[in-house]
């Protein structure tokens, strides 16, 4: 489930590394915009208040009774 998320958050430093190779001053913004965003994040888990988008969907149905001699 946590695959999604790693990707796309390695994905917000691959592609301005993609698309701004020649242009320190872009980059040099980039890392600063990624570590703050990943520290918030991380510490936002730590103190398990994760934003409601990473947390777990709760299914709503009922869980399957088995019948009394089979299986």
């Amino acid at each position: 489930m946590t695959s999604p998320y790693l990707w796309l958050l390695c994905m917000c430093a691959v592609l301005p590394a993609m698309l701004f190779w020649d242009n320190t001053a872009v980059l040099a913004a980039f890392i600063v915009l990624f570590g703050l965003s990943y520290t918030l994040l991380y510490w936002r888990i730590v103190r398990f208040k994760a934003p409601r988008w990473m947390r777990p969907r709760v299914s709503l149905r009922r869980p399957v009774r088995q019948v009394p001699g089979q299986g």
